[in-house]
């Protein structure tokens, strides 16, 4: 499974979690692009992203 969130505003991610996104995303699954100021972040790691649709968007499986 694949979960791909597209068009972030960059201020509801902030500096911060992009840094951590950039230089660990990559290790746990998640890639992430830039586009101006929107955020698209792609997640490769099953698991987590169950999680996220359950926590977040209160997916049921």
């Amino acid at each position: 499974m694949k979960v791909i969130i597209q068009d972030i505003p960059e201020e509801f991610v902030g500096p911060v979690r992009i840094k951590h996104l950039e230089n660990v995303g990559e290790k746990k699954g998640i890639a992430m692009c830039q586009k101006g100021n929107k955020i698209n972040i792609e997640i490769n790691d099953q698991e987590l992203a169950e999680r996220i649709l359950k926590e977040k968007c209160n997916f049921v499986f």
